[in-house]
């Protein structure tokens, strides 16, 4: 019996091992203040990250794999913002303005990459891929054409387009970090987007129980044998595709009232190998996926992120940590798709 655990979480517990090898290392070249400073990143970047990660398991258990379009959402999420700010929305009618508008763009958008990825039975991900690079290249036009006229958001050099980072300072940045905000030793641990987080988990365990939810899953698990009872295989991935895309337009908008700022342009595509190897490293796969994959997975890899990052720089004394993540997502996903088995 241990023997089966260890086997079927074998990677999870080398990444453990890793993990707390890292942090020995940290406690032996740094005082015990910044230790308590990475703790508190961690779980910083786990609460900004959580959600798009969530976002992955509608679609890889209805069969669609890892969603490399998930920038489509985020993108949403984006336009949601902008628009916010565009009416001088501030606190909470602000964000929850900025979710409304951003669940109608996703819903739309999804609507439009399911329908594609409905039509296509192989290399779905590769289709997603382009789909996400599309979106992305086309709104890049859109951000520079676009009537805004608030002037935090508006290049003040030319009246007109976007700037690539605006600030949500004065508006809503924090308004859920700082809600109920619960800290032990100036680390948050229970905060508004923490329990945004658990909504919605549990929001989307309920949904897996319901006859849609059990249903998106056979179709996943055996889209044959689903397909003879009479399932229609092609509404069931648009509609995965849809909570996917929700799910990912907020996820972004509760990333940028942490972070402090909207990214737009090229920004997206920094979030989606990340949130990808973020359910990989918990334990999902290609076909399977669960909350706990998401919880577990998000935690680890920000950890490594953080940690690896911190020994690293102190060791040689230069930032690589956008390297880092890149070597650490990219292996993983490179991984996951050639075993085309569990991550374990």
């Amino acid at each position: 019996m241990i023997v089966k655990v260890i086997k079927n979480n074998l990677f999870k517990i080398i990444v453990f091992c890793f993990i707390c090898l890292l942090f020995i290392i940290e406690k032996e070249k740094l005082n015990g203040l910044e230790i308590i400073s990475s703790i508190g990143n961690i779980l910083k970047r786990f609460e900004m990250n959580i959600l798009l990660v969530l976002s992955m398991i509608p679609m890889i258990r209805s069969g669609c794999g890892l969603n490399f379009g998930i920038s489509i959402g985020i993108v949403a999420g984006i336009l949601g913002s902008v628009i916010s700010l565009e009416f001088n929305l501030i606190n909470e009618f602000g964000i929850i303005f900025a979710f409304f508008i951003a669940i109608i763009f996703a819903i739309f958008f999804g609507l439009f990459y399911g329908f594609l990825l409905s039509k296509i039975d192989n290399m779905i991900m590769i289709i997603s891929i382009y789909a996400g690079y599309l979106m992305i290249s086309f709104m890049n036009i859109m951000w520079s054409c676009l009537p805004f006229k608030n002037p935090i958001s508006v290049l003040s050099f030319r009246g007109r387009g976007l700037k690539s980072i605006i600030s949500l300072e004065n508006y809503w940045s924090g308004i859920l970090d700082n809600f109920l905000n619960l800290k032990i030793k100036k680390i948050s641990i229970l905060n508004g987007s923490i329990l945004v987080f658990i909504f919605f988990a549990i929001l989307i365990n309920l949904f897996f129980k319901t006859k849609l939810g059990l249903t998106l899953d056979s179709v996943g698990l055996n889209k044959d044998f689903a397909k003879k009872n009479g399932v229609d295989i092609k509404k069931i991935k648009i509609i995965s595709v849809i909570i996917s895309s929700v799910l990912a337009s907020i996820g972004i908008i509760i990333y940028e009232q942490n972070f402090g700022f909207i990214q737009l342009y090229e920004s997206p595509k920094s979030f989606t190998f990340s949130s990808i190897a973020s359910i990989l490293i918990g334990g999902a796969n290609i076909k399977k996926a669960n909350i706990k994959n998401a919880i577990f997975g998000t935690f680890l890899f920000q950890s490594i992120i953080v940690l690896v990052s911190n020994v690293l720089n102190n060791i040689l004394k230069s930032d690589i940590s956008e390297i880092i993540r890149t070597i650490i997502s990219s292996g993983l996903i490179l991984y996951a798709i050639m075993s085309k088995e569990s991550i374990n």
